[in-house]
């Protein structure tokens, strides 16, 4: 089945890398909505703002665990098939909200269900048994922000996840629309896109990282004045600091009767010959002695020295 608004897309079967990256710039997809909503362990919402503001349209670095689930796609959506009985087919669309093109779905399959349900959503997923303590109980949370953004996006009611663990552990989630959670959904994505992405106004800083991204330099001579819940944090980090100042002498008092004893073992093993501490040398390598080539070609040196704009320290006084 399908909700009342009918959806607008664009067929991506002929176009290449760049345009696709491009046509995804110009809009929130599956993919970035837990980073908007801070739910992403990966990218925050200044991320995806910055990714969707660039001039050069930003493909993410392909590590081989995204390799492989691309490859695997197929086999997942195949054996998803053979399991359910349904149809499903490749959408080669990149689909948008007719009321708010900027929310856009690039939907791994459609299903075409015979027994009245109608079209539904198919996701195509990868993982191991170790992430997959995740799944046990539930959609992971940002996967289900995903999945509700393309029925949000499509108008389908419904969808199930494909998920491949190990390589031949498959199982299946089916999930529906909830329509007060697309409700909330819709309207923090499109405050995101109207009120940072099109205004040009970076969302707040929510890591370390984003403060770096958009403060690389402090500001000379500015100073901000300490408020109540900020002079608590302060105090609670001064007294951690010290606390892991205290154990850290220790560790190295008892690392060093342990080194007393060894002398020239390389291990210390338990009854059951498991080893408990080793203390072996790095194998010998070869390093550039940087300080003999500056004393021995100076004007060889200067030539290929480089600035190196100074990185802002953090010092707890």
């Amino acid at each position: 089945m399908q909700t009342q608004q009918q959806k607008i897309s664009l067929d991506t079967s002929g176009l290449s890398i760049e345009e696709w990256l491009r046509e995804r710039q110009k809009g929130i997809g599956g993919s970035d909505v837990a980073a908007v909503l801070g739910l992403s362990k990966f990218k925050t919402a200044l991320d995806i703002y910055n990714e969707k503001i660039s001039e050069v349209p930003i493909q993410s670095l392909q590590t081989p665990r995204m390799r492989a689930g691309l490859m695997l796609e197929q086999v997942i959506a195949d054996w998803y098939a053979e399991e359910s009985g349904k149809k499903v087919v490749n959408d080669h669309k990149i689909r948008k909200h007719r009321e708010h093109p900027f929310l856009i779905a690039n939907i791994d399959r459609l299903i075409y269900a015979s027994n009245g349900e109608g079209t539904g959503v198919l996701e195509c997923k990868t993982t191991n048994s170790f992430y997959a303590k995740s799944w046990e109980t539930e959609i992971p949370m940002e996967y289900y922000c995903q999945l509700q953004h393309y029925l949000m996006v499509t108008g389908y009611t419904w969808g199930e996840i494909a998920l491949l663990i190990d390589g031949y552990d498959f199982r299946r989630y089916f999930f529906t629309r909830d329509e007060e959670f697309i409700t909330a959904l819709t309207e923090r994505l499109v405050y995101f896109w109207t009120e940072h992405v099109a205004k040009r106004i970076p969302p707040d800083p929510v890591t370390e990282k984003d403060v770096l991204t958009l403060f690389p330099k402090e500001t000379e001579g500015k100073t901000i004045v300490a408020s109540e819940e900020l002079r608590k944090i302060y105090l609670e980090l001064k007294n951690e600091k010290a606390l892991v100042k205290a154990h850290e002498g220790r560790i190295e008092v008892l690392e060093e009767s342990i080194k007393l004893l060894m002398q020239d073992a390389e291990t210390i093993q338990d009854d059951s010959g498991s080893v408990l501490v080793s203390w072996k040398a790095a194998k010998d390598s070869m390093v550039f002695n940087s300080k003999l080539f500056k004393e021995t070609k100076p004007d060889l040196y200067k030539e290929f020295m480089e600035h190196k704009p100074g990185s802002r320290r953090f010092l707890v006084k």
